[in-house]
């Protein structure tokens, strides 16, 4: 039996478990270790004691699964432990620079963007998140990207019903998320990637987000394959 789960099944702490903590006070966290582990590999890309900053993009970050969990750690800031996020504040993701980085509002300027500038911040993000279920007021370094992937959406919906023909940037958005068009509800698809965010980083879903699995559950019969598909990678999770 490991020295972990002795501590959890003890009434009171041992002097092995007050050794251990002397060591290092998180060897038994109150979350899953397989984020305390992502953290400490995070930590160690820095290569310094230098804070990371959220807003330029995690620079000095080298490893890609670092900068994706570290990018995660912004968007759940609010749902970790309070613990969590002192060892976040350590290495200088605050609450408000997560929040700057994840969800900056915008201010719409009504000029038209060009295909090729949002692609390309859409390529930037998907390569992160893999995906491109954002909320509309989602920010991609500075960038509007949910509201431009919101009207892009809007102009394919549009092409779709006043011809077959394939709408113009249909195949570039498709190469970088299968789904960024779903022939579902949107909201099905922001839910789903809530989730699998969630289990991605080790934490346990909120009520709702474990109401809606169950739901999505129940019912996948009903579901079109894509979604079907989408629920069955979910299982490659430990729940």
């Amino acid at each position: 039996m490991s020295q972990r789960s002795r501590a959890r099944m003890a009434e009171k702490e041992t002097d092995r478990s007050r050794a251990l903590s002397a060591i290092d006070p998180w060897w038994n966290p109150p979350w899953p270790m397989a984020w305390q582990r992502a953290y400490h590999h995070a930590r160690k890309q820095c290569g310094s004691n230098q804070p990371l900053v959220p807003g330029d993009g995690f620079t000095g970050v080298e490893a890609s699964a670092a900068a994706s969990w570290l990018y995660a750690q912004c968007a759940l800031f609010e749902e970790l432990h309070p613990r969590q996020q002192g060892l976040l504040r350590k290495i200088g993701i605050t609450a408000e620079a997560a929040q700057a980085r994840q969800t900056a509002l915008y201010h719409p300027t009504g000029a038209r963007i060009d295909f090729a500038v949002g692609l390309a911040h859409a390529r930037d993000y998907a390569g992160v998140h893999a995906h491109l279920a954002l909320p509309h007021p989602v920010q991609h370094n500075g960038f509007p990207l949910g509201r431009w992937l919101t009207s892009k959406r809007g102009e394919a919906g549009a092409h779709a019903r006043r011809t077959p023909a394939p709408w113009p940037g249909m195949q570039a958005l498709a190469a970088l998320d299968p789904w960024w068009f779903p022939p579902w509800a949107f909201a099905w698809q922001r839910d789903y990637h809530r989730l699998r965010l969630l289990l991605a980083a080790g934490l346990e879903p909120p009520p709702k987000l474990r109401s809606w699995i169950s739901e999505q559950l129940a019912q996948r019969r009903a579901l079109l394959p894509g979604q079907q598909r989408l629920l069955q990678e979910l299982r490659t999770f430990p729940v």
